[in-house]
């Protein structure tokens, strides 16, 4: 039994710094779009740098088209190059190319070259438009076929959210049968030259656009990158996705060198650990990945205590504008693994003192909030095991080509190393030090108080926000205790209804295939109230699991996240019945589907 002091020591000792910032910057040269060529290189980068440090490696390949519930892997595609210029009248007011900004291209588009008059439009808006190149903000998935159809010659996708001076990142995400219809490219440009062109198209000015995109298909497939240490029955998890395009340096780059330090650190002790549970880390393409490893059975949700994620870690906040996020597992599939990394956070970002010595938060910000979706954390949960997030948020070139390796702090990339070697190990071997368990216990005792008083302050009911968390805890607690306090025992057996539906899918519920195929009102339901998206795809089908209604979801949802839903209208209802109204449509899809059962 060692201090959690002594621990951190010996992983500061042990943790490759120098070689972790250089791996970030050395994965983001590389065009890492799913499905291209530029992510099996980034993979082996990682995969060279494990086995250079004494670990062992094993990658798996997704096949392009491969089936993965409600997901389909993405064809082989690289962009070769790519440039644009923008004229209003004849007069060139921008030019782009894929050299300086790798994003200007979306992933999977079709090449070709061509011209034509510039029309702002969208999903509703695609009737009697004076222009042949549609410029839209709306999801360049959705609106591709209809746009082919109303004899479009490209596409123009913009972000209104992102940093105007960058050049936006989208994906296309097309699958095989997909790729048979599409004809046209999607382009994207960067806010600050949207905005004129908006502003001149409606003062009757004649905004054209000139593009010459080249690209290459190919068969490659995806890779999973994993290794692992020890021979335990159960695993603890780690993921980071490696995807995204050039720099893609906060995202994710960050995370995926983070892990691959974790990795190293933990190799180096993990004797001294005395962990007899097993250790396996992940570099993934973002969900694509991680469904695979649970529908092609390379983790089994009986043997899985839980995953960290990293996404978006490391960056020099007074640039990004980021504060660092530990984003709590959904409350019923809890564990250690959500306090413990808690623990192990505010242990090594604790590093200033008060005027009379007391720890204080240094000058790196931090917080804990309740879980979020967007990331392969949320796969693991549908998959009811514990799940919990390393995030920085907000980042101010996010999906932009600024997404550069200088926004990436190298002392802080050595803080959420630490950080997330130390919230591991815990994980590993609670015994390791003295008091871990009734640490975990005062958490849940906390984490019902948090609830309280946050539902005060947000003017919510406190009593109903009591209620359902108290409800969604008391597993929760059971399964920390046990694995805090002798490992024997992860999943304890829970009574089943059978006359609910039961969840049997091994993905998110994923919005854009249920718009394509049944409904875009769920589309447009979602870009009005953005806590819709978590509801439909993490919450419905993490919490779909036998045990529990419709309504009782919506609750536990409305509860854990502190939703105000009272404002939400939508299919002749509002509020509570609102939602009951968007679940029921999207469940007779599932069941249609064959992913309820009975």
């Amino acid at each position: 039994m060692t201090s959690i002091n002594d621990l951190l020591n010996l992983i500061k000792d042990n943790y490759p710094l120098a070689e972790v910032y250089s791996l970030l910057t050395r994965i983001s040269i590389h065009h890492r779009m799913q499905g291209s060529t530029g992510i099996w290189n980034a993979v082996n980068e990682v995969k060279e740098f494990l086995e250079n440090n004494g670990l062992e490696t094993k990658i798996y390949t997704v096949m392009n088209g491969e089936k993965l519930g409600l997901t389909t892997a993405p064809i082989g595609w690289d962009l070769k190059f790519g440039e644009v210029v923008v004229r209003e009248d004849e007069r060139v007011i921008a030019k782009y190319n894929t050299i300086e900004h790798p994003t200007l291209v979306a992933a999977h588009s079709p090449g070709g070259s061509g011209s034509g008059k510039i029309v702002l439009g969208g999903l509703d808006k695609l009737d009697g438009l004076d222009g042949d190149v549609l410029l839209t903000s709306d999801s360049p998935y959705l609106v591709y076929s209809k746009a082919v159809e109303k004899g479009f010659k490209a596409i123009i996708w913009y972000s209104p959210s992102r940093n105007p001076l960058g050049v936006p990142y989208t994906g296309l995400f097309f699958t095989p049968e997909d790729w048979k219809k599409a004809s046209i490219p999607v382009i994207t440009l960067p806010y600050r030259i949207v905005s004129r062109i908006i502003t001149k198209t409606v003062g009757r000015s004649r905004l054209s656009i000139e593009w010459n995109i080249s690209i290459d298909r190919h068969e490659k497939g995806l890779p999973i990158l994993e290794t692992c240490l020890g021979d335990g029955e159960y695993i603890v998890t780690g993921i980071a996705h490696i995807c995204h395009p050039k720099p893609g340096a906060h995202d994710n780059a960050s995370g995926s060198a983070t892990l691959a330090g974790n990795a190293v650190a933990l190799a180096r002790i993990f004797n001294k650990i005395n962990a007899n549970t097993r250790l396996c880390l992940y570099w993934v393409p973002e969900y694509t990945g991680t469904i695979a490893l649970f529908k092609n059975g390379l983790l089994s949700t009986e043997k899985v205590v839980g995953v960290l994620n990293l996404d978006m870690v490391g960056s020099k906040q007074d640039i990004t504008g980021s504060s660092l996020h530990i984003i709590r597992s959904m409350v019923e599939y809890m564990g250690a693994l959500t306090p413990l990394t808690k623990l192990a956070v505010e242990y090594v970002y604790m590093s200033s003192r008060t005027f009379h010595g007391q720890p204080a938060i240094g000058n790196i910000r931090f917080d804990e909030t309740p879980y979020g979706n967007g990331s392969d954390h949320d796969v693991f949960l549908v998959n009811n095991i514990e799940g919990v997030m390393l995030n920085e948020w907000p980042s101010l070139n996010y999906h932009t080509d600024l997404d550069t390796s200088d926004t990436i702090g190298y002392r802080e990339v050595y803080m959420i190393g630490l950080a997330s070697s130390l919230a591991l190990s815990l994980s590993l071997n609670p015994s390791i030090t003295k008091g871990l368990s009734d640490y975990v216990k005062n958490y849940f005792g906390n984490l019902i108080t948090w609830y309280a008083m946050e539902a005060v302050k947000r003017g919510f009911n406190r009593s109903f926000v009591e209620s359902r968390i108290s409800r969604l805890l008391g597993n929760s607690l059971k399964k920390a205790i046990i694995w805090t306090e002798n490992k024997g025992l992860l999943y304890l057996e829970r009574p089943c209804c059978t006359d609910y539906p039961r969840y049997i899918g091994v993905s998110h519920i994923s919005i854009r295939t249920y718009s394509r195929e049944r409904d875009l009102e769920i589309y447009r339901l979602v870009q009005r109230y953005k806590p819709l998206s978590m509801l439909i795809s993490t919450y419905y089908p993490a919490y779909l699991n036998g045990l529990h209604g419709i309504n009782d979801i919506i609750e536990f949802f409305v509860a854990e996240e502190l939703v105000d839903i009272s404002k939400f209208r939508c299919y002749g209802a509002e509020g509570i019945g609102c939602l009951e109204k968007v679940l029921g449509t999207v469940n007779e899809w599932l069941m249609e589907k064959g992913l309820i059962k009975k």
